[in-house]
């Protein structure tokens, strides 16, 4: 097991037969094989790029990268004039909920679908109101107004089904919904019991958590909604997956199978943690066709069970500080059997996700780090002020002379560390555990210096440049600053 200082695994590629694995995170991205992936660019929300040595091959990313906000809004804007590689990357982006719209081809065409037009359709997690994609139906699920109901392609509603009870939600839980045996699907509709509790939270302070249980899960019919089943679990269902005609549930604490036909229990393992009930929305998981991969983020765990039975196989052994995301969404490789899912860490870091490989063939393999350049981190006098500092990262290392897209990699995540750890304030830090974390001398600045002897000078150069640029996107969105005002990345190159 490989741990990558990344935050997101993707797939990209020209068509089924040429895909290709990206790492993204930061800066350069880690690919298979020959093809690079360079994640740089100097908007907000970062594309990526996928190069050989020789000829751009394809990019995915936010729509409003590749087109004008005013055609953005056509509810049949085609993609015919773009790239073939390009549409088909746009596609496989077509489930992220960052997006405003959904790509979906129609005899040869690519078109787009903007939900602004539509606010029947667009999601609102706060208020409660979700939408999900099955086949070529469009299901709605509104928790407030206990309905379920289903939109055709055109986005004309085809049916509406009551629902029993108001469910309770958490507001970041998004509404999944899978096929199965082609005529109906399967959905977890929300929380039927809340209460709320008092808890320490991570600074020792009282404060008030509703926390949920008595989850339901249950299947429609897709042609009308009527209700083949329902199945209601005694704790919180954090995540699930339908595989193989069973439904695998990873719940607050423990593991439940289901019959897909039946909504019947198969098995189930309950893991006696206490808390369970505020600790809920802390699990996930992903089911191979041998291994259930539990996680649990406030109990520190990560458990290789087997699928059969549900025995314990593995307790894996995670480096210190370092624990499973809540409701992890791993992704799968399939060309490798290998997974991906994000860690997250308690420690003082901006940056605090990883992502961790998974070898399905290799299951007792180590937990290791992957190798990062040797960086010197210092403080040095302040240009302003004799009391103050300034921080400084040096990089120097021969060994990655030709690998300048790791250096930028590791340099992005030191350069918003440092200046996340000794800033004043950022918005992350106001509402966590570190907002206590103060460097009154540090005048903001952080100077990072690369010595190496790269061939291409200019686009050493012009990665610099974006670096800086996204380093002053984060200091905007945190509103990072200093006693000497916003924080401030100076980049330098020596050949």
């Amino acid at each position: 097991m490989k741990v990558f200082f990344v935050k997101n695994a993707s797939l990209s590629g020209m068509s089924h037969d040429c895909v290709f694995l990206s790492l993204a995170g930061g800066g350069g991205g880690i690919v298979s094989d020959r093809i690079k992936c360079l994640i740089y660019n100097d908007r907000k929300y970062l594309g990526s790029f996928l190069y050989d040595d020789t000829d751009f091959l394809c990019c995915s990313g936010n729509l409003g990268e590749y087109c004008a906000e005013d055609e953005c809004s056509n509810i049949n804007y085609s993609l015919k004039e773009l790239p073939t590689a390009l549409a088909k990357a746009f596609l496989s982006w077509q489930d992220r909920s960052d997006l405003n719209g959904l790509f979906y081809r129609d005899s040869g065409k690519v078109s787009y679908i903007s939900f602004s037009d539509y606010c029947v359709f667009k999601s609102d997690v706060k208020s409660g109101l979700h939408s999900t994609q099955v086949h070529d139906f469009y299901i709605k699920l509104d928790r407030v107004n206990k309905s379920l109901s289903s939109y055709g392609r055109d986005l004309k509603k085809l049916w509406e089904q009551r629902l029993d009870i108001k469910y309770f939600f958490i507001s970041a839980e998004r509404f999944l919904a899978a096929s199965f045996a082609e005529s109906s699907f399967i959905a977890m509709l929300g929380h039927r019991s809340s209460q709320k509790i008092f808890h320490l939270n991570q600074l020792g302070k009282p404060t008030q958590l509703n926390v949920f249980s008595n989850s339901e899960i249950a299947s429609f019919a897709l042609k009308d909604g009527q209700q083949n089943w329902s199945h209601i679990t005694k704790y919180t269902i954090d995540g699930w997956q339908l595989l193989e005609e069973q439904v695998f549930l990873a719940t607050s604490n423990g593991v439940e199978v289901l019959d897909a036909h039946s909504g019947k229990e198969l098995r189930q393992i309950d893991f006696g943690w206490d808390n369970h009930y505020w600790q809920a929305d802390g699990a996930g998981l992903y089911v191979s066709e041998q291994y259930v991969i539990y996680g649990h983020s406030f109990q520190k765990k990560l458990l290789i069970l087997d699928r059969f039975d549900l025995s314990l196989i593995r307790d894996v052994e995670l480096p210190e500080h370092w624990f499973p995301q809540a409701r992890f969404k791993p992704f799968y490789h399939q060309h490798s059997n290998k997974l991906y899912l994000n860690l997250k860490t308690d420690q003082l870091v901006a940056e605090n996700q990883v992502l961790l490989e998974i070898d399905l063939a290799d299951i007792h393999a180590p937990v290791v780090f992957e190798n990062e350049p040797e960086f010197e981190i210092c403080q040095i006098p302040s240009s302003e002020n004799s009391q103050w500092h300034s921080i400084e990262i040096n990089c120097s290392d021969p060994a990655y002379d030709d690998d300048f897209d790791t250096v930028l990699r590791f340099a992005d995540r030191h350069c918003r560390d440092q200046a996340y750890i000794h800033a004043t304030c950022t918005l992350t830090k106001h509402f966590s555990r570190h907002k206590d974390s103060v460097d009154e001398k540090f005048d903001g600045k952080v100077y990072f210096n690369y010595q190496g002897k790269q061939k291409d000078t200019d686009l050493v150069q012009q990665r610099l440049v974006m670096m800086e640029k996204r380093f002053s996107r984060w200091v905007e969105d945190e509103e990072a600053s200093s006693i000497n005002g916003y924080c401030q990345l100076i980049t330098n190159c020596q050949h």
